[in-house]
């Protein structure tokens, strides 16, 4: 990640630039428009290349608030998604995701 350039890119709040979140191997990037979200994974796959790391595409999802784009990895399309888990979190933009959340860790609990 230190060859990830990453200064004044992602979303901003309170004057501070938010580019990914890590944890082990996953890894969720912000982005504030289609096209730097493009240019953000180009470098991390180079990036990864250069350590001999590469990208499972098949495990890698898009979750956008705005119209769907194509966004490829290699000659890859990446899928878009409704929500996703990160962290045992369900991530979404429905304002309603508290629906699905909440039987969600029940569910978890008890099994």
């Amino acid at each position: 990640m230190k060859n990830f350039q990453l200064e004044k890119k992602g979303i901003e709040i309170n004057g501070q630039h938010l580019s990914n979140l890590r944890f082990a191997d996953d890894i969720v990037i912000f982005s504030n428009s289609a096209t730097q979200l493009q240019d953000m994974l180009n470098e991390l796959v180079c990036a990864s290349r250069s350590i001999d790391l590469e990208m499972n595409t098949s495990k890698t999802k898009i979750i956008a608030n705005s119209k769907e784009r194509p966004d490829f990895v290699n000659t890859t399309s990446l899928e878009y998604v409704p929500s996703y888990i990160y962290l045992w979190k369900q991530i979404s933009f429905s304002h309603n995701r508290h629906v699905d959340e909440t039987p969600r860790r029940v569910n978890l609990v008890w099994n």
